[in-house]
């Protein structure tokens, strides 16, 4: 979809840069940190730090998986 987005858009974006040659340039970086700025409010990254090596990675992805584990089996099962 962003994709999309994108390719109608840069046809637009170009034609202001018969205005000044960096405004394409300025919109397009600005729609990329907005949404690095964004990525960091998801549930997933938020008040969280990153693993500063590769077996650190590895123990966080073992431990979330382990902890989703848990949350299952605490669920009680539906009745039919």
């Amino acid at each position: 979809m962003a994709g999309r987005a994108g390719s109608i858009l840069a046809p637009l974006l170009n034609m202001l840069s018969m205005y000044h040659w960096a405004i394409p340039i300025s919109v397009l970086s600005s729609f990329t940190i907005i949404s690095g700025a964004l990525g960091l409010l998801l549930p997933e990254t938020r008040n969280k730090e990153l693993p500063e090596t590769a077996s650190d990675a590895e123990g966080n992805r073992y431990a979330s998986s382990k902890q989703a584990d848990l949350v299952q089996l605490r669920t009680p099962l539906s009745k039919p």
